[in-house]
């Protein structure tokens, strides 16, 4: 079964969803701050990672979720009753996907950052 925002919200007892458009992926130790209109504090956020041009072994339009990312040293996703956060201490890398074994850093400009949020 496909889930839709509908059943996601439905199935976990949520009652509202936020997902950003895409965000430049930071560099170094930054913040990404994006505001969410969810009418407060979310009780779950998430972030992933789409690739736009063919980088680290993943094709334009590939998918990375963020717990499959690293960052250089790390990053956290937070929220408060405007906004969604993901702070970073250094730059992204990936397991390449066609020749696992390691992390390898990515070229932040060949990819976007999603971020998403439910209340």
């Amino acid at each position: 079964q496909i889930a839709t925002t509908a059943f996601v919200r439905a199935a976990g007892g949520f009652s509202a969803y936020f997902q950003s458009g895409p965000q430049g992926v930071p560099t170094g130790a930054d913040t990404v701050a994006v505001a969410h209109g969810l009418g407060g504090t979310p009780i779950m956020v998430d972030a992933y990672l789409v690739c736009d041009s063919d980088d680290a072994g993943y094709a334009a339009g590939d998918v990375v979720r963020l717990p499959g990312v690293k960052a250089n040293a790390a990053y956290t996703l937070s929220a408060n009753s405007s906004e969604v956060f993901l702070a970073t201490s250094g730059d992204f890398e990936v397991i390449n996907r066609t020749s696992p074994g390691g992390y390898n850093g990515i070229n932040s400009s060949s990819w976007s950052l999603y971020l998403r949020a439910w209340a």
